[in-house]
């Protein structure tokens, strides 16, 4: 079969066949064609506004799309009609369509696409994608389910790329917001409660990303894994702020780091790691088995609501500027870090995305 847009509401309407709004699926019929249907280049626009209530896992991970071509799910606006939705008929934030998942999961394949959407649990790995996938402007919140996942894939799954979410748990004692493996990059994501904030193993970026009131706010490294890049993120108000266990050649700059427990730490001391360009401000200890580097700071970054959410720093007029460059050739994966760039310049990039870092 060829790649098809379908539509779908909660009610649906007409002979519900999905072809268009005027005959759109219903939550049964997407399901049936999500789990059985579904292929390379195929796009599923959700009404907006509306809630979707599993009563089984949504699919179950053996269905992929290819590099080229995408399997999506992407929340549209209220009342829209186009066919297909524009970039312009996406929803909005207030308007994306729900996922309801109670102990259930939403799989994907390979290669799958996750936007404009909503999700909520008690107790389930909420989103479990594979290698490729894209998860994009989503919201998660879960209310319980100690040693559960939000987004969730401990197998071989490798660059998946996490940009512009949020996660959302009701206590330190509940979820890793984000748990998955090698090579995948997290950009712009907020990350608040939960045991943990971003985890991953092997080659892992993290950069403009806010993490607080977590047990670990960032982990890299777990199994003596190298080549990670934590730069141009805010961890506030954890027990340990960035954890890289017991991981080699890793990067860290130009991060705030505060009223942490502990700022940034190793279990074992890597000297090929570069460490330099961060921002402490009162944390319990700063840093453990590893040298804050020449220009590191302390300064109070004056979090503009950091009780509510807010951690755009009003102090930033004091977190600008410090002389030398970064090391030549760095990436994070998407192309926003790279050659021998000025810290100054990074922080503008970083109060661009109005998303961690010192500005």
């Amino acid at each position: 079969m060829a790649a098809a847009d379908m539509y779908a509401t909660v009610a649906g309407a007409g002979l519900k066949d999905g072809t268009d709004w005027d005959i759109a699926l219903d939550y049964a019929a997407f399901e049936n064609d999500y789990e059985n249907n579904s292929e390379a280049g195929d796009r599923y626009f959700l009404m907006g506004g509306e809630t979707y209530t599993l009563t089984s896992h949504l699919g179950d991970g053996t269905r992929d799309g290819t590099n080229a071509a995408y399997i999506e799910v992407i929340g549209v606006a209220p009342g829209t009609t186009a066919e297909p939705p524009t970039l312009a008929d996406w929803a909005v934030e207030a308007d994306y369509p729900l996922f309801a998942c109670g102990a259930f999961t939403v799989y994907g394949g390979e290669y799958w696409r996750f936007a404009k959407l909503k999700f909520t649990a008690s107790a389930s790995r909420k989103l479990h994608p594979q290698t490729g996938s894209q998860i994009l402007n989503t919201v998660h919140t879960q209310t319980g389910g100690a040693n559960q996942h939000v987004i969730y894939n401990n197998g071989t799954a490798d660059t998946m790329l996490v940009m512009n979410n949020r996660f959302i748990q009701s206590s330190k004692n509940n979820a890793m917001c984000c748990y998955l493996r090698n090579y995948n990059t997290f950009i712009g994501n907020h990350c608040s409660g939960g045991s943990h904030g971003l985890q991953g193993y092997n080659r892992i970026t993290a950069t403009f990303n806010i993490v607080n009131d977590c047990v670990i706010g960032i982990r890299v490294g777990l199994g003596s894994f190298d080549d990670h890049k934590v730069i141009n993120n805010t961890v506030h108000d954890c027990t340990n702020g960035i954890d890289c266990q017991d991981a080699y050649r890793t990067y860290l700059f130009n991060n705030t780091v505060s009223s942490c427990t502990n700022g940034i730490l190793w279990t074992i001391a890597r000297p090929t790691s570069w460490i330099d360009w961060n921002n402490y401000w009162n944390n319990g200890v700063d840093v453990a088995l590893v040298s804050k580097g020449p220009n590191a700071m302390a300064v109070d970054p004056m979090f503009r609501d950091a009780p509510n959410g807010d951690f755009l720093p009003r102090n930033w007029a004091n977190m600008l500027g410090f002389p030398g460059t970064f090391p030549g050739g760095l990436s994070d994966g998407a192309g926003l870090i790279c050659g021998a760039v000025q810290p100054k310049r990074m922080q503008m990039i970083g109060a661009g995305l109005r998303t961690g870092g010192r500005i």
